[in-house]
């Protein structure tokens, strides 16, 4: 486990206190439980980016790689129109 120092101003840390009080968990825990939540998403929304982004390239390089719009409402049965 590591330790770090955070700086952040009275409305969050009167923000976490008030969680903290109405969770009945300290305010440690409820800043360790954010963190995770917010890193985690970020890491999944960039490589969510990252994957577009390869699939993307392998569509340049190959015109046969993928669906035309038209083929992709067929296969879903929506109107393209």
């Amino acid at each position: 486990m590591h330790a770090s120092t955070i700086r952040y101003d009275d409305d969050l840390r009167n923000d976490i206190l008030y969680l903290a009080e109405k969770q009945n968990r300290k305010p440690h825990w409820i800043m360790v439980e954010n963190m995770k939540k917010a890193v985690k998403e970020e890491a999944e929304r960039l490589r969510f980016i990252e994957e577009g982004e390869i699939e993307y390239q392998k569509m340049l390089a190959d015109p046969s790689y993928g669906l035309t719009m038209e083929e992709f409402c067929k296969e879903l049965g929506i109107d393209n129109d």
